[in-house]
């Protein structure tokens, strides 16, 4: 069984929070790069390029950037930003032959992808890998029975794992797909008792099942101050 590293820990501490443990995760390992960035790395020439090169942040992430003592950050950042593209229109709007092209967009568009979207897929793939290659683990196991478990596309993008041992990802799937039957059925219950098949029976677990069926299909909702 692999060693266990703090991402470890930290799926445990999540796996007890609602909703998906591994969405809760990828949003704390971003804001605190980006906190990161911001306090020690502003400076960071490398850093800086790749910024103006992605044309700044993706809409997510960009959302995540507003504090008080980042805004003088946030306006070097821009300012880079819109220099770049400014330069390059400039440049290019010239020449009569690039008004009269298809792809006047190529000149300006991004030229790689969003760096923290780049970093959270690098730490989803080690979150997961650390979930289902740890998952036979006892503590592991028995904190992930009881939790909500993780969300589909996080279900995808774990069976996509080829490195981790056939037994370990039998077991993770049997209990993740558990959890989603069961989260079926509430849906179900929730669907009679709305339209009058249950009687007045006050609802029970299945009472926030929609609201838990969004979480568990799309992910990702994750609130600012964590929950």
């Amino acid at each position: 069984m692999p060693l266990k590293t703090s991402t470890y820990f930290d799926l445990l501490e999540a796996l007890r929070q609602p909703g998906c443990a591994a969405c809760r995760l990828s949003d704390r390992y971003v804001r605190e790069n980006i906190d990161s960035f911001f306090y020690e790395n502003i400076t960071n020439v490398a850093r800086r390029e790749d910024i103006r090169r992605s044309r700044g942040f993706c809409s997510l992430h960009a959302s995540m950037l507003p504090a008080p003592a980042r805004m003088q950050g946030i306006a070097i950042l821009h300012q880079d930003v819109l220099n770049d593209v400014l330069r390059e229109m400039e440049s290019v709007g010239r020449t009569a032959t690039f008004w009269r092209r298809r792809d006047r967009a190529a000149s300006v568009r991004p030229k790689r992808a969003c760096t923290l979207c780049e970093f959270e897929r690098d730490r989803e793939q080690f979150v997961l890998s650390t979930l289902v290659a740890l998952f036979r683990d006892p503590e592991l196991t028995a904190t992930f029975d009881a939790s909500d478990g993780v969300c589909m596309p996080h279900f995808y993008g774990a069976l996509k794992l080829s490195h981790v041992a056939a037994a370990d990802m039998k077991a993770f799937a049997i209990a993740q797909t558990t959890k989603m039957a069961r989260l079926r059925d509430q849906l179900i219950q929730f669907i009679g008792q709305s339209n009058g098949s249950y009687g007045n029976r006050a609802m029970g677990d299945e009472a926030d099942s929609p609201l838990r069926a969004v979480r568990m299909v799309s992910g990702r909702i994750v609130h600012a101050d964590g929950r």
